[in-house]
């Protein structure tokens, strides 16, 4: 009983650690993106369409960055 509760305790450890990893990796990303979209905002250049920034926008929304 020990040997598997020591397995599982270990188990929710390691999916804890690549949680908060994965959490720590879309704040990054998401970041990014949004000071990205705001170099394009501001210096709108010419490849920077309409279809681009709604994209963009709409990626932004999802990660609670943009409202």
């Amino acid at each position: 009983m020990k040997r598997s509760h020591r397995k599982d305790s270990h188990r929710i450890r390691h999916i804890s650690d690549g949680t908060s990893r994965m959490k720590a990796q879309l704040a990054q990303v998401s970041k990014a993106l949004a000071e990205l979209y705001e170099l394009n905002e501001t210096y709108g250049p010419l490849f920077y369409t309409k279809r681009y920034h709604d994209h963009a926008a709409s990626a932004l929304r999802l990660v609670g960055k943009l409202h």
